[in-house]
């Protein structure tokens, strides 16, 4: 399993301006493993275990932060790997594959699945 540079990577600055004086709150991940095991007809089970350095630097406003980029992603992938239903794992399927086959869909999912768009969230909050 590997990630992506830019997707395990989050960096926010201050007023935009990137500068390691502006620097707020960083994350990166720092490995990912996983396993998974099959048995018959029942569902696939994955265990994975996610290693992040987490930072403040010092532009950070107050001792905490929620990574919503994250936790969005982590949440997501969990309740697809949670279904147990064929029905509606066959169609998360075919939805992947429609998206993947739509370029402007797929940019909008890869906006959605990347920083770019939490970035963009980010943006618009502060």
């Amino acid at each position: 399993m590997k990630t992506l540079y830019d997707a395990a990577r989050y960096v926010e600055f201050k007023d935009e301006r990137e500068a390691s004086s502006n620097v707020g709150f960083t994350g990166e991940i720092q490995g990912i493993s996983a396993g998974c095991q099959y048995k018959n007809d029942q569902p696939i089970k994955v265990t994975m275990e996610m290693l992040f350095e987490l930072g403040r630097g010092p532009q950070a406003q107050g001792r905490e932060k929620t990574y919503r980029y994250w936790v969005a992603v982590t949440d997501r992938n969990r309740e697809i790997l949670r279904e147990t239903n064929p029905a509606a794992r066959e169609a998360n399927f075919e939805e992947l594959k429609a998206t993947a086959a739509d370029p402007a869909r797929a940019r909008l999912y890869l906006r959605k699945t990347s920083m770019m768009a939490s970035l963009d969230l980010a943006r618009s909050i502060s």
